[in-house]
């Protein structure tokens, strides 16, 4: 049977102005004036990128937008072949071939290997060698400039002879990969499976598209070695191979990605992050680095049954609360429900409503320094009324998901597969857990909304979330996403 989930909506007026020394901090670097444009505002989009600014004004420098005086062009002559032997590479008599500088597979000066994933494919097709693609580097070209450089690549002709093609994979010699499983008895566990799914699976071709064309600029160093700057996205494998080809150690051997700058050395990591530096000399303020002026400390009462009938939330007449603001249900000024995914968790459970989960939000506490929230917290009881638990889900009228199929024919279907798999799948309770610990806190603002300023990673769930709850429009409600310490 499927029900909805309960919902407990209240919409009252906003209570009375408590009094409550909440005033506004004198000193707020922070606060996003309202109307104003602030990378904190809560809107649908990500922190801004640390190149984005300057790929926007047109200040980033690409590949193409570097200049070196006295740079050669370069071009590669290529395989138009798929499978051959390489007998020859031939230059033609009418070219001068003095204004060109040619490279093959014998002027490497280190070993002749693109050392990436494996040792698979060679920087160059020696002569003698197979011609394992279609348009496989063979030899390089460079020439002062763009007309001779295509001239010259008009002169080169590769003499091959061809090699029979494979196209069954299971008759080539050639084997892409290879994995061995070392671990248990895979005999014994096929024999005794209930079920074993064998089959052969062929999938085509594939390879990456850039919407950038690569471009690469090598600059010789004093100390024999080489600068390489160009449009790539992993320069650490570009360096770990121009090590190996060219016979060249760390130092001597430099990558500067697009944006990069000296030392670009590609002996390093990924391009800073935007946060970086601040992380690193204790700069950057977290949530718990705010200081705001006579802000009042917080602290949830949570329920401790997993299922019960809230009946009433108890107050000790021995405290003195006029020391402290106590936020329930009814206080909630807009629609009580975290405005999520689904309408089914309310802010806080209201008197009369069901607690469906263990530490589910009651109430909240508000005072002006720790030890007092702290005691008025060991102040405050629940009185509930259980509720029979139920733990089995088939048993439950608590749908958490449900799931329609509204395209196909599904009996069809069923009936006409070679195979039907069923099964009863059950998985135990999942939660993601913080590296660093979650920290809100909230200023009242001049036109009576709020800014949240807060250890979080998705700003507008929360802008989403409060809206909704506290019943405000957009300018008046305000996040700031401070230096997120760890994610989950």
């Amino acid at each position: 049977m499927e029900r909805q989930p309960a919902r407990a909506t209240t919409r009252t007026a906003p209570p009375p102005t408590r009094s409550v020394p909440l005033t506004r901090p004198v000193e707020a670097p922070l606060i996003a004036p309202p109307g104003e444009p602030t990378p904190g505002r809560a809107r649908p989009a990500l922190p801004l990128r640390r190149e984005g600014p300057a790929k926007l004004t047109g200040e980033a420098k690409y590949a193409d937008d570097l200049v070196f005086p006295d740079a050669w062009y370069g071009a590669t002559i290529r395989s138009g072949d798929p499978h051959a032997r390489l007998l020859a590479i031939e230059l033609g008599d009418g070219f001068d071939w003095r204004r060109v500088a040619l490279v093959t597979a014998d002027d490497i000066p280190g070993e002749n290997v693109v050392s990436l994933i494996d040792d698979d494919q060679p920087v160059l097709v020696p002569l003698g060698g197979e011609i394992r693609h279609h348009a496989e580097p063979v030899c390089l070209l460079a020439a002062a400039d763009r007309e001779t450089l295509h001239e010259a690549k008009r002169h080169v002709s590769l003499r091959t002879e061809p090699i029979p093609p494979v196209f069954d994979p299971l008759a080539s010699e050639q084997v892409f990969a290879h994995f061995e499983i070392a671990r248990g008895d895979v005999e014994s566990a096929l024999a005794s499976a209930d079920l074993v799914v064998e089959g052969e699976y062929r999938v085509g071709h594939q390879e990456q598209l850039y919407i950038e064309n690569q471009a690469m600029i090598a600059v010789p160093r004093e100390d024999g070695g080489l600068t390489v700057h160009g449009s790539c996205q992993c320069p650490y494998y570009i360096h770990k191979a121009m090590k190996r080809a060219l016979d060249l150690d760390d130092r001597r051997c430099v990558v500067v990605p697009p944006g990069g700058q000296a030392p670009g050395r590609a002996t390093t990591t990924l391009p800073l992050r935007r946060e970086g530096p601040e992380k690193l000399t204790g700069v950057a303020k977290y949530a718990d680095d705010l200081v705001f002026p006579g802000a009042w400390y917080g602290a949830t009462v949570r329920s401790t049954e997993p299922l019960a009938r809230l009946l009433a939330i108890e107050l000790d007449p021995g405290f003195d609360w006029s020391r402290v603001a106590v936020v329930t249900a009814r206080d909630i000024p807009g629609e009580n429900v975290v405005s999520l995914i689904d309408d089914d968790q309310p802010v806080l459970v209201p008197l009369g409503g069901e607690i469906r989960h263990q530490a589910e939000p009651v109430c909240l506490l508000a005072a002006a320094d720790r030890e007092t929230l702290h005691e008025a917290k060991r102040h405050v009881s629940l009185r509930t009324e259980p509720i029979p638990p139920v733990f089995d889900p088939l048993a439950s009228e608590q749908v958490f998901a449900h799931f329609e199929i509204a395209r196909g024919d599904v009996e069809s279907a069923l009936a006409s597969a070679d195979l039907v798999v069923e099964g009863e799948y059950r998985v135990g309770h999942q939660e993601q857990l913080y590296i660093e610990n979650q920290a809100m806190i909230a200023v009242p603002r001049e036109d009576g909304g709020v800014t949240v300023h807060g250890s979080c990673q998705c700003p507008y769930y929360i802008h989403k979330a409060m809206k909704r709850a506290l019943d405000l429009d957009d300018e008046r409600c305000v996040v700031v996403q401070t230096e997120t310490g760890g994610g989950f």
